[in-house]
């Protein structure tokens, strides 16, 4: 255990798979979770991206209403995502994806990857996580793919997972992001290279079609402490942005369908992108 270490407090509870985790673990190794309702700053930009979308995107309350092909998709796989019947099998992350699309997201070196497998070792005992849906880097080396933007699907208020224990997706992003810090430096040490001393990465976490956005700030202290299973003696602030909709109130019954929240939606999801690092 490295000395700054050696002062910490053992987080007594079992390691725990990324998925697995939930407010207790977050609280374990000191990290807080705090909003930042200004767009300029969680987005780290100076105006609202304007959004090169077709009209009918942002007018239109329903994809029969509308005449372009792309915006009539778009809102189709929102109003998938809020009915009962069709979201076992169209997954918000689907949604999330086609988002990304249209801002392209995949390009040059950034490609989209579902069900990503991130291993987060955790008190000395490695383990696996999923993350839903990740952007990951292409750098060349075979079988190497660093995680650069986490995107996990809130489950909960679902009726078939009534009767299930369904996993925090706040905790799970974060740990996920822990995780991928993780293999990275795991990977400069087998490269000869200094470790990262911390890195952020952007994530979103969707419930149906209403996303919220984070900036997980990992830091080597962080990743550190929890390979070693102690309480780091730095807080963690984790970043939260929840999109400034029009009836805050209604922001997850409405999710993306209004018009008026689409477009607010779509100028985070455009400005999300500026968040990506290649550094790894």
């Amino acid at each position: 255990m490295s000395s700054k270490h050696q002062n910490s407090e053992s987080v007594a509870h079992n390691p725990k798979r990324g998925m697995d985790w939930g407010r207790v673990d977050l609280e374990a190794y000191n990290i807080r979770v705090e909003d930042q309702p200004n767009f300029l700053a969680f987005f780290e930009v100076n105006a609202v991206p304007e959004l090169d979308v077709p009209a009918d995107l942002l007018t239109a309350l329903n994809a029969t209403d509308t005449e372009d092909y792309s915006a009539s998709y778009l809102i189709t796989e929102i109003d998938f995502t809020r009915s009962t019947e069709w979201i076992k099998d169209t997954s918000p992350i689907s949604l999330v994806r086609l988002i990304f699309d249209m801002f392209h997201y995949r390009h040059d070196i950034y490609y989209l990857s579902s069900r990503k497998r991130i291993q987060l070792v955790v008190g000395g005992k490695a383990t696996h996580s999923v993350a839903d849906m990740t952007t990951i880097i292409e750098v060349g080396t075979p079988g190497w793919y660093p995680v650069a933007l986490i995107v996990q699907d809130d489950r909960h208020n679902r009726e078939w997972e009534a009767e299930r224990d369904v996993n925090d997706p706040e905790a799970c992003l974060i740990a996920n992001a822990i995780g991928a810090f993780q293999e990275m430096n795991q990977h400069r040490k087998e490269m000869g290279r200094e470790p990262l001393q911390h890195r952020v990465f952007p994530g979103v976490v969707t419930q149906a079609s209403a996303p919220v956005f984070y900036k997980v700030d990992v830091t080597q202290e962080l990743a550190e402490a929890v390979e070693h299973g102690v309480r780091p003696l730095t807080t963690t602030v984790v970043q939260r942005h929840m999109p400034g909709v029009p009836r805050p109130e209604k922001r997850v019954e409405e999710g993306m369908k209004p018009p008026d929240n689409r477009g607010v939606i779509l100028g985070c999801y455009k400005a999300l992108k500026g968040l990506i690092s290649s550094e790894c």
